[in-house]
């Protein structure tokens, strides 16, 4: 469970597949960057070996019976996108998941992301390196805006996106079919 805490290191995560390694990749310089000033572990969870020099990384392997734990033990969760036509079909699954895990998610303001999370209110937006810096450097530095944020990103998740908030909505969609 998030601890929102600095009593231990702090751990950054992304998860995800070989096939979208190459956003984990973009933010490769400001891992190495923020390393310099900065004591965190970069949690890799997906089906592929990593590797990154001068930052503490763990890399896990994705199974379905440890997701859970291995979501849990992250603090914060980036997920870095280009902005190109593939991505702006994305879903944000991603960004979604990190918030109904509770974790203040730092996201490329790109594609669907703007609309499923709100700047400083329920996660962080960015668009640069400088930025993406900044943000991280932002939520090691402070517990309470991770806790903050954190909760209202699993608030947003819950409210938008549960079984329970989409089920109208599909049952809205299955009626007017059977309409037709």
């Amino acid at each position: 469970m998030n601890r929102y805490s600095n009593d231990e290191v702090p751990t950054i995560g992304w998860t995800g597949t070989f096939s979208s390694k190459r956003y984990l990749d973009l933010l490769r310089g400001v891992f190495i960057e923020l390393a310099r000033t900065h004591r965190f572990r970069l949690r890799v969870i997906g089906n592929f070996d990593y590797s990154l020099p001068g930052v503490e990384l763990e890399v896990l392997r994705w199974s379905a019976s440890e997701e859970v734990a291995q979501m849990q033990g992250i603090d914060i969760g980036v997920y870095p996108l280009p902005e190109d036509d593939w991505v702006s079909g994305k879903s944000g699954l991603k960004a979604i998941q990190y918030m109904a895990f509770g974790l203040p998610t730092v996201a490329s303001n790109v594609g669907t992301t703007p609309r499923i999370i709100r700047h400083m209110d329920n996660g962080l937006l960015v668009s640069t390196p400088e930025e993406w810096l900044a943000a991280l450097k932002c939520l090691l530095d402070d517990p309470g805006l991770r806790r903050r944020l954190g909760t209202a990103a699993r608030k947003a998740a819950v409210a938008n996106y549960s079984l329970h908030a989409v089920k109208s909505q599909y049952s809205t969609v299955l009626d007017e079919v059977i309409r037709k």
